[in-house]
């Protein structure tokens, strides 16, 4: 049996300058950690002994005859794009629940995508894995998604992603001290609204229409710049006034960006 897992992140900087189309024309930068909240997928091989060919289990659970029968879009085009004629039996768990805007998606697409290189005989790269993840979603799929998400769940930790107008992502690996991170913990709330929201479905509305948005988009990036020397400098009162600005900026993208109990939330926090 292969067992994999991918971790949830927070996003700090830039979340909305990593989409494609946005940054091979402009570039774009994100900063954002992992939690230790993960997904996990496990995986065996089925012998063909049984009515159907495969089974997978996550929310609900399909046992199909014929891959191109999987309800699920990530995993028929997945098991399609690696050419997996086998039967499989696989099993999804997660810490959180999908659609709670920690990337969810994306560590279940990381997780899926390692077993279907393991399975083929390959050993990837983390670069390996998360390129075909985002081949998957944003090519195949066509789902109007960013890419700091795939990286996270993909590279783990603290990074600095750079998307530049050639088409290549940097990672650039972020280390705070002990110290900093306890302090950035400390002052740092995240808790559960009770709200369900597809990114696919937000993010559509607004992706095509960014360079309309230029000068919000080009302050995200400028921002992004400045959070990250703001954590390299362990400046937590500096982190805060950017982490602020941004949520400015990133609602003047988008009016669906947020929701009237998540602005409550955060005025009230604000206050506080």
């Amino acid at each position: 049996m292969l067992i994999c897992r991918a971790p949830n992140r927070i996003s700090f900087f830039g979340s909305s300058t990593d989409y494609p189309s946005w940054w091979l024309k402009y570039g774009g930068m994100s900063i954002n950690s992992t939690i230790d909240k993960f997904s996990w997928i496990s995986c065996k091989r089925l012998l063909p002994f049984f009515k159907h060919r495969s089974r997978f289990s996550y929310a609900k659970v399909e046992e199909v005859v014929n891959h191109s029968e999987i309800e699920h879009g990530v995993i028929r085009e997945a098991l399609r794009h690696f050419d997996v004629k086998e039967g499989l039996d696989w099993i999804h768990q997660s810490d959180l629940f999908s659609k709670c805007g920690l990337g969810s998606s994306s560590t279940f697409t990381v997780c899926l995508v390692y077993l279907l290189f393991i399975l083929n005989g390959s050993h990837p790269n983390k670069w390996d894995v998360a390129q075909q993840a985002m081949h998957i979603e944003q090519n195949i799929l066509e789902e109007s998604v960013g890419c700091q998400d795939i990286l996270a769940a993909t590279f783990g930790g603290f990074n600095k992603f750079e998307y530049q107008k050639t088409g290549q992502i940097l990672q650039t690996r972020i280390y705070p001290t002990a110290s900093f991170l306890d302090q950035l913990q400390a002052a740092s709330l995240l808790f559960f609204t009770g709200e369900h929201r597809t990114s696919n479905d937000i993010t559509s509305q607004y992706v095509g229409g960014l360079e309309a948005k230029l000068e919000h988009q080009l302050q995200m990036i400028e921002l992004a710049k400045e959070g990250e020397q703001a954590f390299i400098g362990e400046n937590l009162k500096e982190v805060g006034r950017l982490l602020s600005e941004t949520w400015v900026a990133k609602q003047a993208v988008s009016a669906n960006i947020s929701t009237s109990k998540v602005d409550e939330a955060y005025k009230l926090a604000r206050r506080h």
